[in-house]
């Protein structure tokens, strides 16, 4: 599969902190943090790293990695590491892996617990338990 240009998932349930600790383990270290509004940016050795936390005014944090420095080469990819890296439910655009699904269509990918599923994006809806569009 192409490499995507850029990668960028959504984070529930993991402290910023411990994202940050799981990208420099991933990307290598970084420098910054540089304010930039409501979210905050940090650079690896080349790109940047953004965390934008309360995304959709609910609890997940975008983690969007600029950089050719990460070992993914999709969102679905980046998703499903961090899912098990960090113990947390993780939601990415699955268009990449899912060409049925149309383009701008409100369904997401949620890795949890081993599990995929995609979803309605619903920030308060508990994990697992947001409108599946189709089983996996």
């Amino acid at each position: 599969m192409e490499r995507q240009p850029e990668v960028e998932v959504y984070l529930r349930g993991c402290p910023a902190e411990r994202v940050l600790a799981w990208v420099r383990e991933t990307v290598g270290p970084l420098a910054g943090p540089f304010d930039c509004g409501a979210a905050t940016a940090h650079h690896p050795t080349a790109g940047a790293v953004v965390l934008t936390p309360g995304i959709e005014g609910g609890p997940f944090l975008g983690v969007w990695f600029n950089t050719p420095a990460g070992p993914w080469a999709t969102d679905v990819e980046c998703a499903r590491a961090a899912a098990a890296a960090l113990g947390c439910v993780a939601r990415c655009d699955p268009s990449r892996e899912h060409p049925e699904l149309p383009p701008g269509a409100d369904v997401w990918l949620e890795v949890s617990g081993g599990v995929e599923r995609l979803v309605a994006w619903e920030p308060d809806a508990e994990p697992g338990a947001a409108a599946d569009r189709r089983g996996m």
